[in-house]
Parts: structure tokens; sequence; C-alpha cells
């Protein structure tokens, strides 16, 4: 039943292919955003990380031109050295960007005193705070984050925190923060999947604790756009890591299929982060007043072959990424989607299976088109391969969402493929 064979055809035309498919969705998505003039991508990173991730503001601000995205926060990714220099440079360059990026202040443990090293980012130009407990190693009941939580407090700032793989008992911690200092807002990232079995609904009486959407399982999206306000949520896309494309058919499928209307999936992608970060002082306030959630929010309705399917990529996805061998999970994912001609998504089926075996083939092959174990670092991966990555997380959301339009895309050229993923 399958109709492509990734055998026979060559490295160089899967590449294409695969990025035909990301430009493609990434059309479509944009089809289902409802007209905003100032959409804004909440959760981005420039620089060099200690993992050799890296991101330049000229390729982010690519990327967010793909997306249709205006604004974005910016923030350093991790440096083991500290954070004077990198954090001084992102301001520069934000300010540099007409107005398009703002930064971030990425707080640093070993600072002297965190307290004041906050204060100055914030006096700088920063717009916000950030912290990385995990990668910086605190607790949210160490002095840091009581300290520079008073400075966003005293200010009237947001704090991005990681709240993603690693976190033990973090949301805790935020919601007594979040109550002791109710003039700081605390953005969850990731989804809050490090405590989002509970922490919607204990937070429901907490306005100041948000999330946002930077995270690639649609079951942990769909969960937190199901059950939380919509005036809470931020969309945010996690470049070098995720990309902006990526991102926006995240958000956007999910909140689509999960029942979000338009004024709910405007306040996603820019009103909410207008608001709480103050980007766009003086426009019309009308427009970053909260949506109001006037409809019924629901988990997307499933179809039992393609959340099957969506399992088992998934798991093979997880298993990679742990630098493992995933080729078995990823064919029994492809033939998830061998299903008769009259299932009711069957075309559906055809177009993510094709899309699958594209990214499976380009996840597989080496520099020289040769195959190989699919066990790697994601960040050492060749381009291609990483191209495969995002396509397969691409699909992931289109699993979840079969109800939304589905394009297929054949070996024909289609449209004009962006360089980047």
């Amino acid at each position: 039943m399958r109709e492509l064979d990734v055998d026979v055809i060559g490295t160089d035309e899967l590449l294409q292919l695969a990025r035909r498919h990301l430009h493609a969705w990434t059309v479509d998505a944009l089809a289902l955003v409802p007209e905003d003039d100032a959409r804004v991508d909440a959760h981005c990173h420039i620089g060099v990380d200690s993992d050799g991730s890296r991101m330049d503001e000229q390729r982010l601000l690519d990327q967010l031109d793909e997306a249709g995205m205006h604004f974005a926060l910016v923030t350093a990714l991790h440096q083991p050295d500290g954070y004077v220099a990198e954090n001084e440079r992102i301001r520069d360059v934000a300010a540099a960007s007409g107005g398009r990026l703002l930064a971030l202040h990425r707080c640093d443990p070993r600072a002297g005193d965190p307290a004041r090293d906050a204060q100055a980012g914030l006096a700088s130009g920063a717009v916000g705070l950030k912290w990385h407990p995990r990668a910086e190693r605190f607790a949210m009941d160490d002095d840091v984050a009581w300290q520079t939580a008073a400075v966003a407090n005293e200010a009237a700032a947001p704090i991005l925190i990681h709240a993603g793989r690693g976190m033990d008992r973090l949301g805790e911690g935020v919601v007594e923060l979040a109550r002791e200092f109710p003039d700081a807002t605390f953005l969850l990232a990731h989804a809050a999947i490090s405590d989002i079995a509970w922490i919607v609904d204990a937070t429901r009486e907490v306005p100041n604790v948000a999330f946002d959407t930077s995270w690639w399982r649609p079951t942990d999206l769909a969960t937190l756009l199901s059950s939380c306000d919509p005036a809470r949520v931020l969309h945010g896309s996690d470049p070098p890591y995720g990309s902006a494309r990526l991102g926006l058919q995240m958000s956007v499928r999910l909140a689509r299929a999960c029942g979000w209307d338009d004024a709910a999936t405007r306040g996603l992608l820019g009103g909410n982060a207008r608001r709480l970060f103050g980007i766009g002082a003086g426009q019309d306030t009308s427009t970053i007043d909260p949506p109001r959630p006037a409809f019924d929010a629901h988990m997307p309705i499933e179809d039992p072959a393609m959340r099957r399917a969506s399992e088992l990529l998934a798991a093979g996805l997880h298993v990679a990424f742990g630098d493992g061998d995933a080729e078995e999970v990823f064919d029994l994912a492809i033939a998830a989607l061998d299903v008769l001609d009259t299932h009711d998504h069957a075309r559906t089926a055809r177009a993510l299976q094709s899309a699958m075996q594209v990214g499976v083939a380009l996840l597989q092959r080496d520099d020289f088109g040769a195959h190989v174990p699919v066990a790697t670092s994601f960040m050492s991966m060749p381009e291609s391969r990483r191209v495969g990555v995002h396509l397969l997380i691409c699909t992931l959301a289109h699993l979840a969402t079969p109800a939304l339009p589905v394009r297929a895309v054949d070996r024909v050229s289609w449209g004009n493929p962006a360089p980047f993923v």
C-alpha cells in the first residue's frame, strides 16, 4: 500500500522532499492562523551552546519570517564560564534588531550577587529573566531563585523557566514563589512537562503562572491546551533545538484541534506575549487584552491507526535522542499506517506515511548516503539528518490532528523549500 520506495531515492532528493514537506505544511499552518499584526515566539536562543548547538540572529530572523512571526524573545544558550558577556551581547543584538528581538537576561548562580546581576540586566534593556535550573543546577528553594524572583517582582517582570526534561519536583517550588511574588510572572517552558499532570489545575487561582508550548510531543501539548485558560499559554519554538516553523505547526494545529477559537489562537500566537512582556506598547490595547475561553476546549479526536503510529514514532525518536538504535521502532511506526483504502483517513495516512519514510530514511543515512544505525547525538548530525528529525516531529503534529488538512507532497518539485531547519 505504500506509495514511496525510499530505497531508490538519493539522499539529495530525499532532502528536497523533506524540505518541500516542511514548507508546504508551514503554509498550511499559516492558513489556520487568524489575522494579527504582531505574532510572537516567546522562547528562542541565539549563540553557541556548550553541546555545540548554535543559532545566529540572522538565521533566527529568517526562521521567524518563514513562520510568519514578527517578534521573538531571545536568551543565552548554556555558557559554563558564566553569562556576563553573553547576556550583554544578546542585549546588543536585540537592540540592533529594530525591535524584532527582545532579550531575556539569563540568571547565573555563579554571579557574585545574582540579584544585583538580574537588576543590572533588566536596567540595561532585558524585558525579563531566564532560569535554567537543570543546566545551572539550582532548585526553587535556593537563594538564587528567591533573590532573583524578588527582583522580577519589583520590576513586574516575567521569568522564563526550563520545565522540561531533567526536572524533579519543580512545580511545587514555582507555585510557592508565585504566591510570594505576585507581581512577577513565572512562565513554565516546554508545556511544563515536568509537572503537567497537576500544575494547571493547581494554579487556576494563581494567575501569575503561565506556560509556553516549546515542546515536541503532541499529547503533552494537547494536555496543556485542552485544560488551561488560553490567556496563560504562549507560543514558543526553542531554536536551535526546535525551529520556528516546527513550533508553529505544533502550536497552531494542536490548538485548533483542541477547539481553540480565533480569539484564543490570537492570544496564543502573540497577544498574551505582547501583554506579558510589554511588546508594542502604545498600540490599541483592545488588541492585547487576554482572550476569554468562550469555547469548549477538548483533547483532539483521535484515530486509532494515527494514535498508534504517533506513539511508535515518538518512542522511536526518544530512543534515537538517547543514542539508541530505533530502526525497528520506526519500521513499526511506518507499518502502523498501512491502512485499507476504505479507512476514514486513508489519504492522510498515505501522505503521512510517505513523510515518515522520508524522515526516517534521512535519519538513517550518513553524509555519503550509506545506511547507518540511527543512534547518534542530534546536534552532531549532518543537516540532512536533522531535517529528517524535524520532518518526523512535524509528522507527529499531523498524526495528532487528522481532521485538519494534511497536504500530500510528491516527488514533483513544489514550492520553494527553505534551506534551514
